[in-house]
């Protein structure tokens, strides 16, 4: 269909959804423009809290959802009052607000550029292909269900579903059995002052969780499936003190045949661990075996990574983030887009 008559449905109310939001509204890459959202546009499940205790994993250099303009969410920030570094941890909060507001500019944006934008607060259920250019979209609420036509549909669900151990799977339905501590208001409800609760999992969720429940004078305690510490991060930035070996890395991404398990060999976990090892032996500071602790337990484990991210003494992350992203820009190429 010409681009004048193309109507997309981004299925997800989130960071996602916005982001491609207004990668959509730049690009004048619709007439109209559906968001499939039960709730408020934006925030999402992740971002739709108020309390400044709940904070990012990721610096606020690297939040923007403007692929052109990545200081978007400081320069948002700094309008508003809040001077922060770049490297920051804010609140997830703050993060809700830009999302919000965004949607709402590019809503305005659409607008006067003749896009319809049109918000359908239901539950997607189902799609099926029409033909080449068109799909058919289910959709559901309490009350009522919806059929929509559109030429294009985009996923921007991002959250994935809540991993539940075996033990617990036949208990799903009880009432305290929470799957998810978002949004916390639900959960603190749900759970008395003083109670003892178990938090399965140890990363941000889990920590949302037994930090909000221990404010309510819970007892709270964490256990693993996995038994992996949660990420201790000083920063998540690009560093630009060195350069990756980009020629290097693309020989060994040629190795790599998408697929199953099998099509990952152990032979390039061990180049890709060569290559990240040869990098940090360029970095100046701590040699990077003193970069990671070596303590026998958990507990003790955790406070020296946490002691050595607070020195500025973990520059295996400024690799690791350089990495992804080099490897994410060679994927891209490689498929063509």
């Amino acid at each position: 269909m010409k681009q004048d008559e193309n109507s997309v449905a981004l299925v997800g109310g989130g960071a996602a959804c916005v982001a491609t939001f207004v990668a959509l509204v730049k690009r004048r890459a619709a007439k109209t423009i559906y968001v499939i959202a039960p709730g408020e546009i934006g925030p999402g499940l992740v971002f739709g809290n108020s309390d400044d205790d709940l904070i990012c994993n990721t610096s606020a250099e690297i939040m923007s959802v403007m692929a052109d303009a990545p200081q978007d969410f400081l320069l948002y920030l700094r309008q508003n009052g809040r001077y922060v570094s770049p490297e920051a941890f804010v609140p997830r909060s703050w993060v809700g607000a830009y999302l919000t507001d965004r949607f709402r500019d590019y809503v305005a944006i659409a607008c006067r550029r003749g896009i319809k934008v049109v918000h359908l607060p239901y539950h997607f259920h189902s799609a099926r292909v029409i033909d080449a250019c068109g799909h058919e979209l289910k959709l559901a609420r309490d009350d009522a269900s919806y059929s929509l036509v559109v030429t294009d549909v985009i996923f921007c669900t991002g959250l994935g579903a809540p991993r539940l151990p075996d033990l617990l799977k036949p208990h799903i339905d009880h009432p305290r059995l929470i799957c998810s501590p978002y949004p916390e208001a639900d959960m603190l409800q749900r759970i008395p002052k003083h109670s003892r609760v178990l938090v399965v999992g140890s990363k941000l969720s889990a920590v949302d969780a037994a930090v909000l429940l221990g404010r309510q004078d819970c007892k709270v305690s964490m256990v693993s499936p996995s038994g992996a510490l949660p990420a201790v991060r000083s920063r998540s930035i690009r560093n630009a003190r060195f350069r990756l070996d980009r020629s290097w890395l693309e020989s060994i991404f040629r190795r790599w045949t998408p697929g199953g398990d099998a099509s990952y060999p152990k032979g390039l976990r061990h180049a890709y661990l060569k290559y990240f090892v040869h990098h940090m032996s360029t970095l100046a500071g701590p040699l990077w075996r003193k970069q990671f602790s070596g303590a026998h337990t958990c507990d003790q484990r955790l406070r020296d990574q946490i002691s050595l991210a607070e020195l500025g003494q973990s520059q295996w992350q400024d690799v690791l983030v350089d990495l992804v992203e080099t490897i994410n820009a060679i994927h891209a190429k490689t498929r063509g887009c």
